[in-house]
Order: C-alpha cells, then structure tokens, then sequence
C-alpha cells in the first residue's frame, strides 16, 4: 500500500532530486509501513563511481528495518553456489537439532529456539533464503563471515551454520539470548508502566561501546545499532547481534548507505557521500538508549504520532538532537552523567563526536558499570520477567580479629544463623523498585 508523506519536504540539499509521488510509489523510492504504523522509505540511490557493485535493493522487517544498497548491477544475477557460502567447518547438521519455539521471523528470514541433541545445548537458529540476489547473497555472506570471525564477550557466539531445503535456505545456529532484545524488554516494561533505570542503562552502555570498540579493532562497524539488535542473557550479558548489514572499514571510513534508517547518524544520510567512521554507530547507541529511557522513539510529533519518511530525514540532519530530560510530573529525574552522555552520542557533527574507547572513559559509564555489574543486571532481568530471582554471591570481607593471650579464655563466638542470612538476601533481591526503576 502506497501513501503519501504528510507535510512538505524542506528545500534541503541533502535530497536535491527527490519528488513526492501522487498516486503511486516513484521509481527508486517506496513507502511501507510496519507492525507499528510507522513508516519506513526505501531508497535507490545512484553510484558516483564507475565500479560495478551490489544492485539496488530493499528489504523491510517488521521491526523498522530498511536496508538499502544503491548501484545498478552490471550483469543479471545468478543463484548463489553452495561453496561460495564456505560451511566446511561446520559440525552441525539440521538433523542434530529439535525445534522447541518460534522466536520471530521478518523479510530476513525466520528465527526458531532450538535444543542440540547430543549437547543438550539450547541455541537460536535463524534461516534465511539464498536468494539469487547479490545484494541478499552478499548481506548473507557478510553476516556469516562476521559471526565466524568475531569472537567476544559482547557479540553473540557463533556455533555453526548449513544448508536445507536443497540449498535454497542457510540455517545459522547462535547463541540463544534469552531476556531477549532490548526493544522487547522496554516495551514490556512499558505495558507495565514502568520505566527502564539509569543503572541497567549505563550496564548495557558500557557493554555496547566494549563490542563497538572490539568491532573497530577488527576494522569493522556494525552500522546497525538499534534496540532489537541489542540482545540480554539470563545472567545479564549484554550482546550485539544481526550483523548482516554491517561493512568492512576501509582507511576507517565507510560510505555505503545501508542500515535502519531510524537509527542512522545524520552523516549516512549525507548525499554528497564523504564517508562516515565508526563513531556513526555511537549516534545509534545514544538513540537507542534515549528511546528506551523514554520509553518510546525520540523522534515524534507533539501529539506522539510517528513522523513522515521525508520529515524524518530533515529532523535528524537538520534539527536540533533530542535530549533526555526530567519528569518532574511523574517524579522522574535523571542524572546529569546520563544527561551529558546521551548528548555526547548526539552530537550531530562527527568530528567532534566521541569513538566508542573515548566514551568508555566516561564517568557515568565506569560508574555505572563499576556499581551494576552483569549478575546485577541479571536480578533487574528477572524482575522485568517474572523469574525466579537469582542468587548473587556476596563478597566476603576480612575480619580483624585481635588475637588472644595464651592465658585467656576465649568466648565462644555467636554464630549467625544461615538460613536468616538466606532470608535477608532474599528480601533484598525480591525487594520492588518503584516503576522497575534503580534510581
């Protein structure tokens, strides 16, 4: 279903050419709309240069995902080989896996919980089509290529991945986070009108900008920072994931205009195509947590009505960025270390944006991180879901004890009762934060 933008497009000269449909979608450009009545513009843009790429193409998942590539294809595509997909190493196969539960599926493909017979082991299996088209084909090679070659504490582990359906589908087996994403987690916390603290905000901060400062290390940017690409376990760690749209750096630049346009820096919109770094994913990062501290994207209309494809572009390469501010309505009130955070992320001018090693040393974020650990973040996890709360180990400190002389007689000392101990560690785990909030 078409529709038309509302509202007219500014005279910017980010978009010099483009016009506002009447009827029908124009060539190179589509609206659609999502789960959650937002729309989402797709757009073909032309190469600058001679060399011959990945043709033009979209594809729209359900979570306001649009990934665009914008050169036209040199030759008509062919079908992808199976030995181009390189599963050599591999030990899994589809028959060593039982389906447990549906997970979520969108135009990348569907994502099933699975449990490893001989293991016991319980993972996330993502299938996605081996289509003839480059641009998919290349998005799957790209996305299998970074799971295998990135291996760290805050990128979700790789186990295996091969083919069915007579090689008409990939199954990629990974690493099954179950507190689920973090656009899951706040929208659940939302239906129960509360609202996420600064405490698990500044954990899962410092655990993004780790794996962003892993990912430049290994010359690459993730260029897809966003909510449902930011996964928790059940013992509190914070993941990235869906690398299928992220790019090789080259020289510490990319330019390609791929990734979610809702999330997207203002100089990825950027016609004139100069490049971006990878502090363009520090933007995403500072959005995505000011969405989920908001508790709704923070890029809206007065009246809370999502915003037209054309308006959005102007609102986050023109306007002012949007800040985190108090509630005094409601009693809400931020720090002002998360306050200069988020705005530091927003900065719209990238050379004076921080990279995710600068903002590591940010002081809210070592505090944060210092003060709410992971087993932390796991007790906040089950209470968002109703678990069974965890046990957290306490750190046992030494106790200074003046010895006696050999002539006295020593008391007996009162030993405390373990299972009060017990009860009072339980008391503190179970206690209610108001508004599931730690502040």
């Amino acid at each position: 279903m078409a529709f038309l933008p509302t509202g007219k497009p500014s005279k910017s000269k980010l978009l010099p050419k483009l016009e506002i449909p009447k009827l029908e979608n124009a060539p190179g450009m589509s609206y659609q709309m999502d789960n959650q009545q937002k729309p989402s513009l797709s757009l073909a843009i032309p190469s600058d240069t001679s060399s011959s790429s990945a043709p033009s193409s979209s594809t729209v998942d359900n979570d306001r995902t649009v990934y665009v590539s914008g050169r036209t294809p040199s030759a008509p595509p062919r079908p992808p080989k199976p030995q181009d997909l390189d599963l050599s190493n591999s030990d899994i196969q589809e028959s060593d896996l039982i389906i447990i539960d549906k997970l979520g599926e969108g135009a990348g493909g569907s994502v099933v919980k699975v449990k490893h017979k001989s293991s016991g082991l319980i993972m996330a299996k993502k299938s996605m089509s081996t289509s003839p088209d480059p641009a998919i084909h290349k998005q799957l090679l790209r996305e299998l290529q970074f799971l295998k070659q990135c291996q760290h504490e805050t990128i979700i582990k790789y186990y295996g991945a091969f083919l069915t359906n007579e090689n008409t589908e990939v199954d990629v087996c990974m690493e099954y986070a179950e507190g689920g994403s973090l656009d899951r987690i706040y929208k659940h916390i939302r239906r129960r009108q509360g609202r996420t603290g600064e405490k698990p905000l500044g954990n899962i901060a410092g655990s993004v900008l780790r794996g962003l400062e892993y990912l430049h290390s290994m010359k690459i940017i993730h260029r897809d920072i966003k909510p449902s690409n930011i996964v928790i376990t059940r013992n509190g760690q914070v993941k990235l994931c869906d690398f299928g749209v992220s790019g090789v750096l080259e020289g510490s630049v990319a330019e390609t205009f791929t990734g979610t346009q809702f999330y997207m820096a203002p100089e990825r919109m950027d016609a004139k195509g100069q490049g971006y770094r990878v502090n363009s994913d520090v933007w995403s990062l500072g959005l995505t947590l000011l969405e989920v501290a908001l508790n709704r994207y923070p890029y809206q209309e007065v009246n809370e009505e999502p915003v037209g494809p054309i308006e959005l572009i102007n609102m986050i390469t023109l306007s002012k960025p949007p800040e985190l501010s108090d509630e005094p309505e409601i009693g809400l009130k931020w720090s002002s270390g998360i306050k200069g955070f988020i705005k530091k992320c927003l900065d719209r001018d990238p050379s004076t944006r921080p990279s995710p090693s600068e903002l590591l040393q940010d002081n809210w974020v070592k505090k944060t991180c210092y003060k709410f650990p992971a087993d932390r973040l796991s007790v906040w996890l089950a209470q968002v879901w109703e678990w069974e709360m965890p046990s957290i180990p306490r750190q046992a400190k030494p106790i200074k004890r003046r010895q006696p002389l050999p002539h006295q007689i020593q008391q007996p000392v009162r030993q405390q009762q373990p299972h009060k101990v017990q009860s009072q560690q339980q008391q503190q785990q179970q206690q209610t934060f108001y508004n599931l909030n730690y502040n």
